[in-house]
């Protein structure tokens, strides 16, 4: 699906489901549950409101504090996942600078990046071309950046090289493929500024301090980030990990809307990750670990709101059946799921309509965790 169909279909959803786009408080979500209230951070452990959550038991936290000013004006967007926010000064010699308030002065690699972005506020890079500048106004231009310097920007296209003006551009993309899977080998962080991290991340005495591979460490004042979602923490979502395969089949005149995966920054209504599957699909995951690892599998299962039809939901674990449910409208639509997975294993989800046709229908997997036994 194509990203402007595919960002219809999501707001639809979420119109129709009623959720908030943020959450006006702090936000601390665990295994156990959703606490809110101020969030201030001390070594080992963050408090939300009243309350004290060990750094530990913490999957996402979720900053009340609101940073002012206007955003960065330029970003870099890295293969890996990360987006460095700031001002782009230079390119010469494949060799990116960056200017950020936050993360200082850095010289980057181009065959590190996704994109360089121009403008402000473009969001993560999806079905842009390689190789390709694109404006505000005006086509895209096909070409290899040659330098970046001060207002110009000079692209070699297949008509000789040409200098324009940067204000007027979008963004270059260097490489329009995303990485297969995600690293779970460091949390993410994001910042006021825009900026998204991998890295190590701990609470100190009223500050977050990352530890990243090559920005080094990094002291976060509690203006300065916005949220954490830790991958090194009590639990994996099922978001995160690798989707290798999903299957879709005929419907009526076209196949069934590929699966959806959104992941919710904001924790508003408990919710961090939701997976939407449409009837007449399959898809499968690799689950991480060895066979000798257990983890405990949980998750909350339902209908979209507003479907009209029922949906048939199977999971299996390597073959083995450990789930089969009719969803109805008219019933208890979610339904919590839990039972036992080995690492390594093959977890397959498929969603059929229950008997006759009826739309609008389809299923939310939400906050599908992966618990470290």
């Amino acid at each position: 699906m194509k990203l402007k169909a595919r960002l219809t279909v999501l707001s639809a959803i979420l119109a129709a489901m009623g959720l908030p786009s943020a959450s006006p408080a702090g936000v601390v979500l665990t295994i156990a549950g959703r606490q809110e209230g101020a969030i201030s951070v001390q070594p080992g452990s963050v408090r939300v409101g009243n309350s004290s959550v060990k750094w530990a038991d913490v999957m996402l936290a979720v900053n009340d504090k609101k940073a002012g000013g206007a955003p960065a004006p330029n970003a870099l967007h890295f293969k890996n996942g990360e987006v460095w926010a700031g001002k782009i000064t230079k390119l010469s010699d494949n060799r990116i600078t960056i200017e950020s308030a936050s993360l200082g002065k850095r010289m980057v690699e181009t065959a590190l990046l996704r994109s360089a972005d121009f403008a402000p506020g473009l969001g993560l890079v999806e079905g842009e071309k390689a190789g390709v500048l694109y404006r505000r106004k005006g086509g895209p231009i096909p070409g290899t950046l040659i330098w970046i310097k001060d207002a110009r920007v000079a692209i070699d296209t297949t008509l000789g090289a040409v200098a324009i003006n940067r204000d007027g551009l979008s963004r270059y993309v260097f490489d329009g493929k995303a990485a297969e899977t995600m690293s779970t080998a460091a949390d993410e962080v994001h910042l006021a500024d825009g900026s998204i991290l991998r890295a190590a991340v701990k609470p100190g005495q009223g500050v977050l301090v990352i530890k990243h591979a090559t920005l080094g460490e990094q002291r976060l004042g509690p203006d300065a980030w916005r949220s954490v979602r830790r991958y090194s923490g009590p639990a994996l979502y099922l978001a995160d990990v690798r989707l290798v395969s999903a299957k879709t089949f005929p419907l009526i005149r076209r196949p069934a809307n590929k699966p959806l995966t959104e992941h919710y920054q904001s924790g508003a209504g408990g919710l961090a990750s939701r997976i939407f599957i449409w009837p007449k699909s399959i898809i499968g995951y690799k689950l991480p670990g060895r066979p000798g690892n257990k983890f405990l599998f949980t998750a909350r299962i339902g209908l979209f709101d507003g479907s009209r039809g029922a949906a048939r939901v199977k999971i299996g674990v390597t073959g083995k059946a450990v789930f089969d449910q009719v969803l109805v409208p008219e019933g208890k639509s979610a339904v919590s799921v839990s039972f036992t997975v080995p690492g390594g294993s093959d977890l397959k989800l498929e969603v059929d309509f229950d008997g006759s046709v009826r739309f609008p229908c389809g299923v939310t997997v939400d906050n599908a965790l992966l618990v470290k036994k």
